[in-house]
């Protein structure tokens, strides 16, 4: 059996290691520019956590370009939403016709990605 020296400290080379689990990621797109939205997620971040909050860049206000924006940090931050990183996507909504037709096309984009 091999031995490498490292900083004058011996190590073995049949020493098992333990894999780290990394820590569930949550992604949130929120219309705007999150201030209110950051005050009631930040609530959960309590330092024993086993995930990392992460908020979207952006100022947008529509849902379609919520959801677009989302799925970009999505694929920038590697996240694996099959696995234990979540995305959400929050926004108001209104008693307006166009806008809940708005948000059905984003429902639509999300499902699809």
């Amino acid at each position: 059996m091999g031995r490498r020296v490292e900083h004058n400290r011996r190590i073995s080379n049949d020493r098992v290691r333990k894999v780290r689990k990394q820590k569930s990621k949550i992604l949130i797109a929120a219309e705007g520019k999150n201030k209110t939205e950051k005050t009631y997620f930040s609530n959960f971040e309590d330092g024993k956590k086993s995930y990392n909050i992460t908020y979207a860049r952006g100022n947008n206000t529509d849902p379609l370009k919520l959801v677009k924006m989302l799925i970009k940090e999505i694929d920038e931050l590697k996240l694996d939403l099959q696995d234990d990183d979540v995305a959400y996507c929050i926004f108001d909504t209104d008693v307006d016709t166009n806008k809940n037709k708005i948000i059905e096309e984003a429902i639509q984009l999300a499902r699809k990605k």
